[in-house]
């Protein structure tokens, strides 16, 4: 049993130890007295005070030392849960995954959690949480974007590096299931508010899956989550396996917005607005952007899972739509193909006439890269 209570200053922040039996200490740094409220005081060993010691010093894995000491002794900690599973993320490196273990350990603090501390766990992943999420889908964009295409790249690949990409893909999906997580924290029975910061940090994580990213060494902007190249693809869709888990998720926290399901006064806390809660999809809702609508294409294959349509629209949206003339020629398209491919697919001499003009286009944006 510890002989002390640890206390911060309410000055200077400074971490204090409070004698039992005493009611007040003065700060020696600032030399503020300081009465704690000692009903409301949570008791803390050494452990505890080196763990949150190294949490303010960005000590991540001594945090993750300490709390582990610390579970070992109370598997029922949930701020130790917490830091563990923050210890991992920070410390983990650019080939590493830590989402998993992320998961587990916040899954374990919420459902070690009180309902007495169910504010102050929310908290942590609106904070910590959301912070240590963001710096990892970050840095796992940033490395695919220097190190994911190589200029030099062996014709199989077209110059983009399977092991990069795969890696990075990999690892977002990860760090939006973890997302999905809180976001489904933040829905449970005890939580009395939701918390609008953990779902605005949801959409913005998912709109990864939708944004076009300038990579080094190409000359137009790519989503990596909608990549195809002559080895491999990355096609995310509503209908994939994760995309049936986040985007009923996206639907409702945009309407929860829209109906006034977040409290103003945290909104305002967090400093939250309407852009915060836009749809993540709004680049992909554009038919010039995005999706199908290679028309006459479709028609001379007879089908919509024909790679070489997706090598189209590839050029479509990495190089016809960043030009003017460009974008002209898609809003056109739009206008007159959807007849025109109408009557392409009832006419098998149209469809002898156009396949060699389509296999010649896509021969061409193949070899020079262009999409």
């Amino acid at each position: 049993m510890s002989n002390f209570t640890t206390i911060s200053c309410e000055s200077c922040g400074a971490e204090l130890s409070l004698p039992k039996g005493d009611t007040s200490i003065t700060c020696g740094f600032c030399d503020t007295l300081n009465k704690p409220d000692l009903e409301n005081l949570k008791p803390q060993n050494k452990t505890q005070v080196m763990m949150f010691n190294a949490v303010e010093s960005d000590n991540w894995e001594e945090v993750g030392k300490y709390a582990t000491q610390l579970l070992e002794d109370d598997p029922s900690d949930y701020e130790s849960w917490f830091y563990k599973g923050a210890s991992a993320g920070w410390v983990s490196r650019h080939i590493d995954d830590p989402s998993k273990e992320m998961m587990n350990c916040f899954r374990n603090a919420f459902a070690n959690s009180s309902k007495e501390d169910t504010q102050e766990v929310i908290e942590l992943f609106a904070t910590k949480g959301v912070e240590l999420l963001d710096a990892l889908a970050r840095g796992s964009r940033g490395f695919a974007q220097e190190h994911g295409y190589l200029n030099v790249g062996d014709m199989l690949s077209n110059g983009w590096q399977a092991d990069t990409m795969n890696g990075h893909i990999s690892k977002i999906f990860g760090f939006l299931k973890c997302a999905h997580l809180l976001t489904e924290i933040n829905r449970k029975d005890k939580v009395d508010k939701l918390n609008p910061a953990i779902d605005a940090y949801f959409l913005k994580l998912s709109s990864y899956l939708y944004t076009k990213i300038p990579f080094e060494g190409t000359f137009t902007k790519k989503n990596p989550f909608n990549l195809i190249d002559a080895t491999f693809q990355f096609v995310y869709g509503p209908d994939s396996e994760i995309g049936l888990e986040i985007e009923p998720r996206i639907d409702e926290i945009i309407d929860t917005y829209k109906n006034g399901g977040y409290e103003q006064d945290l909104l305002d806390n967090y400093g939250l607005t309407e852009s915060n809660f836009a749809s993540p999809r709004a680049g992909a809702e554009d038919p010039e952007a995005g999706g199908g609508g290679c028309f006459v294409a479709t028609a001379v294959y007879g089908t919509e899972d024909h790679f070489d349509l997706i090598v189209l629209r590839s050029f479509r949206d990495n190089f016809l739509s960043n030009y003017y003339l460009g974008k002209k020629f898609i809003a056109s398209y739009y206008k007159y193909g959807p007849n025109f491919a109408r009557k392409v697919s009832k006419s098998s001499f149209l469809k002898r006439v156009f396949s060699p003009l389509v296999n010649l286009g896509v021969i061409i944006v193949r070899y020079f890269k262009i999409g």
